[in-house]
């Protein structure tokens, strides 16, 4: 989530790495967050304010307490509809407590949903427009494809060429392509 290149290596390109040596830099992630900020041990620090007023502000949104789904309803939180608005709440009060204790981004960056915790920590979009639209997204994934109804699947460290034949095989026993190519080394 977080990088700083103060940790980068001297380089011979010095005066261009210096610019970058007090930078800091926010990724933010989409589905992988989960694992991190909601098992068990891992919970947020929800006592400092900033991180509960960021909570509160979620659960009033989306009409639902979100800390207690995230504390006590996993079934209901493994749902795309209620683990969206999850991710982006816990990566915005990540956010918002870094800067409260004077850690702030030069740049932001983010992917797939993790765009809406980037667009957000840039000031491009507010935190409550951002609950709003992540709450729909999920809505609609959830409606465009019914729990039960299809499996997604990230394909690691595998030639490109090779899924699309494996997935072309497969076609014969329903849709089966790839969705999305993430990365060179990860395709779901």
């Amino acid at each position: 989530f977080l990088f700083s290149h103060k940790s980068w290596p001297q380089t011979s390109s010095k005066i261009y790495l210096n610019s970058f040596l007090a930078s800091v830099g926010y990724l933010c992630p989409f589905s992988d967050l989960i694992n991190i900020c909601f098992c068990d041990g891992c919970h947020i620090k929800i006592a400092a304010s900033i991180v509960k007023e960021t909570f509160d502000t979620a659960s009033r949104i989306l009409g639902y307490d979100l800390r207690e789904l995230i504390d006590s309803n996993e079934e209901k939180l493994n749902q795309t509809r209620y683990t969206q608005p999850a991710i982006l709440t816990t990566s915005v009060a990540i956010y918002r407590l870094l800067a409260e204790n004077g850690i702030t981004p030069d740049i932001v960056a983010g992917l797939s949903l993790g765009e809406y915790s980037a667009l957000v920590a840039a000031g491009a979009l507010s935190f409550e427009d951002a609950v709003a639209l992540v709450a729909k997204r999920g809505e609609f994934m959830e409606t465009a494809a019914p729990a039960g109804s299809g499996k997604m699947v990230a394909v690691m460290n595998t030639d490109p060429s090779l899924i699309e034949e494996i997935c072309q095989k497969a076609s014969e026993k329903g849709v089966v392509t790839p969705a999305n190519y993430n990365t060179p080394a990860q395709i779901v």
